[in-house]
């Protein structure tokens, strides 16, 4: 019986050594608990972080092609500087328009050509005035 020990003890001291090689001196059972832990932590990452991409397919990105260049930008406006007279600049000559005589001259020079050409005096009225409205 002693004999049958002896081989158990053996053989579990041989297991223990054999586990502490492949583990690096840490028991079985905790390496399988810390190994859980890493697996559920990193399961519950990526979860929330699919979940922030929820309507996104990923994929192969759109190619620049599909969508167009924008417009060229239109030219800048024309500024233009106003020409400013200068005051050694020589006067340049207006055409002179002889202002229109008045309506009393006028009609007194029609008046006067009405009583030349014989009109009578009753009639003089109608034809000074129309006269004067016509120049």
């Amino acid at each position: 019986m002693r004999l049958r020990q002896v081989a158990r003890r053996t053989s579990r001291a041989d297991i223990e050594a054999m586990t502490d090689k492949f583990t690096g001196g840490v028991c079985g059972v905790r390496a399988v608990v810390a190994a859980a832990i890493v697996a559920a932590s990193l399961v519950a990452v990526s979860a929330s972080a699919s979940a922030q991409f929820a309507g996104r397919t990923f994929g192969p990105s759109p190619s620049p092609l599909l969508f167009p260049p924008p417009p060229p930008a239109p030219p800048p406006p024309r500024i233009e500087v106003p020409v400013v007279p200068r005051m050694d600049a020589p006067v340049l000559p207006r055409a002179s328009v002889t202002p229109r005589p008045s309506y009393s001259d006028r009609i007194e020079r029609c008046l006067d050509e009405a009583a030349a050409r014989g009109v009578g005096a009753a009639d003089r009225a109608g034809y000074s005035t129309a006269c004067a409205h016509r120049e």
